[in-house]
C-alpha cells in the first residue's frame, strides 16, 4: 500500500469521526407553543408529565399568550380574528384551572448531569 493511499485512507477515516462527533454533540431548539396540551392554568401539577424533555446546551423557545379570555378582549373592542386560535383553544379545552387564570407553558425537563443547573 502506498503512502498516499495511506494517508487517503487517514484522512477519510477522520473526516467520518469529525462528523459522527458532531451529530453526537448536536445542540437541538425547540419551540414550546401554548396548546390546551402544553400549558399550566394557574399552577403546576406536580404529577403532571413534562411536556418537552431537552438536554443540557438545547435551545427552547417558549411563547406565550395575554393574560385574558377571547371573550374580554372582544368585549374591550379586539376584532374576533384578531384573536389568537390558541387563545381560543385553550379557554374552551383546559378543564383543570386555579383561580389565579394565568396560563404558564408546562412542566419541562432537562436530561443533565448536574441536577442544580439552572436555566438561562
Amino acid at each position: 500500500m502506498s503512502r498516499s493511499s495511506i494517508l487517503l485512507r487517514f484522512g477519510i477515516l477522520l473526516f467520518v469521526r469529525i462528523l459522527i462527533a458532531q451529530h453526537t454533540n448536536a445542540q437541538a431548539t425547540y419551540t414550546l407553543k401554548p396548546t390546551p396540551k402544553t400549558v399550566a392554568w394557574g399552577y403546576y401539577d406536580a404529577k403532571a408529565a413534562p411536556v418537552l424533555r431537552v438536554k443540557s446546551g438545547d435551545t427552547v423557545e417558549i411563547q406565550t399568550l395575554i393574560t385574558s379570555s377571547p371573550k374580554r378582549l372582544e368585549d374591550a373592542g379586539v376584532p374576533p380574528g384578531q384573536v389568537e386560535q390558541s387563545l381560543r383553544d385553550i379557554t374552551d379545552q383546559v378543564r383543570t384551572k386555579a383561580p389565579a387564570g394565568t396560563s404558564s407553558p408546562g412542566r419541562f425537563t432537562s436530561k443533565t448531569r448536574n441536577p442544580a443547573t439552572c436555566w438561562k
